[in-house]
């Protein structure tokens, strides 16, 4: 079944068009992402010939992911996400990992680099070869996902190898770049601002016209972040991964940077990653057993079994629905004082036979005494 999620993804990949026909790699790579029914596409971006990428707008659909550097294990990467109030980035379906595959040729030109792996949400279980989500949904059969047999571990986790254009599992402690992705479809601002402390491995770049300070980032692909001061100057910085944070000193550590949002150099060493502990598991997906099973079963049905004797049916057959007309109180009435008279007579009757017999009683005990 095809879900509006999946209709807005596969639209954002029509339309931004950034791959071309310059190479069978990637003529195979887009017969691969949108199938036949985008060969349309294909066709008219082969005509066109070769192009850059589309220059980001302010709101991006694109600036919903941030690729975090530098590398962090697993479930440090999964806390990160989360204490930014997203989550590692889905990558069950085909159509969300080719939305993975277009923010990473965004960040590359950043990092200056052609190839990059990144951790995503998911697992992968050695013991029966099943992969899921993180919340333990399985993934799209149309995925293959291929653990390392030379781990014992018996999960995984997963993450995207960009060069092979597909998803692999790894050692959950091994040490990745990571990608999030918020927790809703709405473009997000493509430029957010950051104290310049937080950020490592930036370096200064080159001076623009301040009036165009702003657009040239967005449409240059080296460019990460820039300090627009109005009318008076502007500062353009570059990811640099040899740079030894020379920016963080007294001059530039309290001033804020406007840097594109998908991506994210930490400064671990003045703001390093909180460590993870590593959880299990069945903490995240409990492990179906047959003990499992009975007791879903027996949940079940505790869930589908009512108590019939709460039911409204069967209240209503130990009440009288009211019924306030002068006549049907006159009835009641009536009948209330029928029954009254015949049990009055019963009772009655016996009272005197009592009464009787407690008489004689008196009196013999009275010979007696004489």
């Amino acid at each position: 079944m095809l879900y509006y999620s999946d209709i807005y993804l596969f639209i954002e990949i029509f339309i931004l068009g950034i791959l071309n026909c310059s190479s069978m790699d990637t003529f195979i790579l887009w017969i691969q992402t949108l199938k036949m029914h985008s060969l349309f596409i294909l066709i008219i971006l082969c005509i066109f010939g070769p192009r850059p990428l589309l220059s980001l707008s302010d709101k991006d659909p694109k600036c919903r992911y941030r690729v975090h550097f530098p590398e962090a294990p697993w479930h440090t990467a999964y806390d990160v996400c989360s204490r930014d109030n997203m989550t590692l980035a889905k990558a069950s379906k085909p159509i969300e990992i080719h939305l993975i595959d277009i923010v990473l040729y965004e960040v590359l030109p950043i990092l200056q680099s052609d190839t990059i792996e990144v951790w995503t949400g998911g697992f992968f279980q050695t013991i029966n070869n099943r992969s899921m989500t993180l919340d333990c949904q399985v993934l799209d059969p149309q995925l293959t996902i291929k653990g390392n047999g030379n781990l014992s571990s018996d999960v995984l986790c997963l993450f995207y190898h960009f060069a092979e254009k597909a998803v692999r599992a790894g050692d959950c402690q091994a040490k990745k770049a990571f990608i999030c992705e918020t927790l809703t479809y709405d473009p997000k601002d493509c430029l957010i601002m950051t104290n310049m402390s937080f950020l490592g491995n930036i370096t200064l770049d080159r001076f623009p016209q301040f009036d165009q300070c702003k657009q040239w980032c967005l449409n240059s692909t080296s460019c990460y972040g820039i300090i627009n001061e109005g009318n008076k100057y502007c500062l353009t910085f570059r990811y640099d991964a040899e740079s030894k944070n020379d920016l963080n000193t007294e001059d530039w550590e309290n001033m804020q940077i406007m840097h594109k949002s998908f991506f994210i150099s930490h400064n671990t060493i003045y703001t390093p990653y909180q460590v993870s502990a590593p959880k299990p598991f069945n903490g995240w997906c409990q492990e179906i057993t047959t003990t499992v099973i009975e007791e879903k079963i027996k949940n079940m049905q505790k869930n589908l079994t009512v108590n019939k004797k709460v039911t409204s049916r069967y209240v209503r057959t130990l009440t009288s629905s009211p019924d306030k007309r002068r006549s049907a109180q006159n009835m009641g009435f009536l009948g209330v004082s029928i029954i009254a008279t015949v049990v009055g007579v019963v009772v009655l009757s016996d009272c005197v036979n009592v009464i009787k017999a407690l008489q004689n009683k008196h009196r013999g005990a009275k010979v007696d005494c004489s």
